[in-house]
Parts: C-alpha cells; sequence; structure tokens
C-alpha cells in the first residue's frame, strides 16, 4: 500500500512533517509577542492558549501604565500641596 489515491506514502509523510515545521514555527512566532514569564509558561505547556496569555499580558501592561499613572498624578499632588504650604498666608 505505498499509493493511495495515486500519492505515495513517502510524499504524505514529507507533507505532515513539513506541516508540524510549519505549527511549530507558528507558535514560535506567537511566542516571541509575550511577555518572558508567560512565554516560559507557554513553553513548557503546549496547550496553553496563546490568546488568552495575550489578553492577560495586555491586561497587565494596561494595569502597569495606570498604576505609573496615578503615581505621576499623586506625586504632581504632593507637589502642588508642599508649594502650597510654603507660601505665606493671604491675609
Amino acid at each position: 500500500m505505498s499509493d493511495l489515491f495515486g500519492i505515495k506514502e513517502g510524499d504524505v509523510k514529507a507533507a505532515e512533517a513539513e506541516t508540524v515545521r510549519k505549527l511549530a514555527a507558528d507558535r514560535a512566532a506567537e511566542l516571541e509577542n509575550l511577555s518572558p514569564d508567560l512565554r516560559t509558561y507557554a513553553s513548557g505547556n503546549p496547550d496553553a492558549d496563546i490568546v488568552l496569555l495575550k489578553m492577560v499580558d495586555e491586561q497587565r501592561i494596561r494595569s502597569d501604565l495606570a498604576a505609573q499613572e496615578t503615581r505621576q498624578q499623586m506625586n504632581e499632588l504632593r507637589e502642588q500641596i508642599a508649594q502650597m504650604r510654603q507660601k505665606p498666608p493671604i491675609h
């Protein structure tokens, strides 16, 4: 049974191997877009959902940016309060 519908068994195996290589390359490219921690997790868990991990990563980034903005606003408010305390009272 070396020929199946005119296709040689070796050709089928070569096509399967090429498909596996392409899938592995696609997954590697997807992993490149993740943070190092999630990349490590996904590498050790081949069934990990890359789309879900990307969403987690994006949410973490948004959260980090929001926290940074809040810190910046708090620092600005502290500076304003310090400046107000330095001004002499108006009589």
